[in-house]
């Protein structure tokens, strides 16, 4: 069986920042893998094909630099999702404040139970979603 893409999970909590301790940092990465594991296919080796990776938090009030908290999620997915970040040819970071609302078309069955629970319990959590990477010319329309 291959890893049929788009694929994604959610990770509870606010993710670390370059910028807290290196236990944090790990403690993170610890968090990310074990959510990425929850949704990978048993048995089947991480990707090596190149990627795009979304990595959006959603939260309610606990901001953090968008560019500081990618690289220890990245990081966390190493050995998972993908054999080394560098197959990461593209990358989003966002974030969103859950109390401004916002509307979606469609989102996956992951992505709306993170959406119930965050609503449930009031936690923030980051949304990952692997895909294959856009053409350039799609990117700079």
């Amino acid at each position: 069986m291959t890893v049929a893409l788009p694929w994604d999970c959610a990770v509870p909590g606010v993710p670390a920042s370059l910028q807290v301790s290196s236990r944090k940092r790990a403690d993170w990465r610890t968090r990310v893998a074990s959510a990425a594991l929850s949704r990978w296919p048993a048995g089947e080796p991480p990707l090596a094909v190149p990627l795009a990776l979304t990595v959006a938090l959603l939260h309610s009030g606990e901001p953090v630099d968008v560019d500081n908290m990618l690289k220890p999620t990245l990081d966390g997915l190493i050995g998972i999702a993908y054999d080394d970040d560098d197959r990461l040819d593209q990358v989003l970071g966002l974030r969103r404040d859950l109390r401004e609302g916002w509307r979606a078309a469609r989102v996956s069955a992951v992505l709306a139970g993170a959406l119930v629970q965050a609503t449930i319990e009031g936690r923030p959590f980051v949304y990952l979603r692997l895909t294959p990477p856009a053409e350039l010319e799609d990117l700079l329309r």
